[in-house]
């Protein structure tokens, strides 16, 4: 398992973590709160599942920031922002920088949501 972190442009900078497996990935998990994430591709491959990419994108720090992101009845154009970065460009970034373009249901998401929804 490889674990790549690399920042993007959005928001100031914002790095994203991918755990990487050892072989083609069958399925992808694009997680919100991604610094969290590195340790559980390991923890995937340890349960004999089928080989799967994490892809995490890292929260804020600011926790009244970080709430504002993951609900739009705060602020939805900073919630509609993240969502693009999120959804859009992180997924296309996934795809071109690891050659990943799996089915919807091989895909999943896992976020925090304070009323709001992200989805692939």
């Amino acid at each position: 398992m490889e674990t790549i972190t690399e920042t993007f442009a959005y928001d100031g900078g914002r790095q994203v973590t991918v755990s990487v497996p050892a072989g083609p990935p069958e399925a992808v998990v694009f997680a919100a709160d991604g610094q969290l994430i590195s340790q559980w591709g390991d923890f995937v491959a340890a349960a004999g599942a089928a080989p799967t990419m994490i892809v995490g994108v890292h929260r804020l720090d600011d926790e009244m920031l970080r709430l504002h992101e993951y609900s739009p009845g705060f602020d939805p154009a900073r919630f509609a922002a993240h969502e693009a970065f999120f959804v859009e460009e992180v997924r296309a970034w996934t795809r071109s920088r690891f050659g990943v373009a799996l089915p919807r249901e091989r895909t999943a998401v896992f976020g925090v949501s304070a009323g709001g929804e992200l989805s692939l």
